[in-house]
């Protein structure tokens, strides 16, 4: 299913399930891989070899930070949006919060994430 070409793969992280996530930065997209390495679905805006950046729910501008947290939901630092997404693990978006600037729940292009056992969630920006 879908393609399976990179540009600039930029964080990876791995599901209690074994699925594999991967931040297509440069292809403005997610994907999420089985664990023998073949495309199970690919998340972002277009289609093609390189999907649009874009502004909407499920769609990204340059993600470079994926996290999973212990309901297995998909954290990704959507850096050119400067905001954060959260979605299911099927891709479904569920939430996103974040703007850009430098006040509290700003952010000015985040980059690394990561949920701690007790699911607080830690953005590098």
């Amino acid at each position: 299913m879908g393609r399976t070409e990179f540009s600039w793969p930029r964080a990876v992280a791995v599901a209690a399930d074994g699925s594999i996530y991967v931040a297509d930065t440069r292809n403005n997209r997610v994907k999420r891989l089985a664990t023998d390495g073949s495309v199970i679905s690919i998340w972002g805006a277009g289609g093609g070899t390189t999907a649009q950046a874009g502004t909407g729910l499920g769609e990204f501008s340059n993600p470079v930070g994926i996290a999973v947290d212990a309901n297995g939901n998909v954290l990704v630092s959507d850096y050119g949006n400067h905001r954060i997404q959260k979605l299911s693990a099927d891709g479904t978006p569920l939430a996103q919060w974040g703007t850009y600037g430098t006040e509290p729940g700003q952010f000015a292009y985040p980059r690394g994430i990561a949920v701690a056992p007790t699911g607080e969630i830690y953005v590098a920006d």
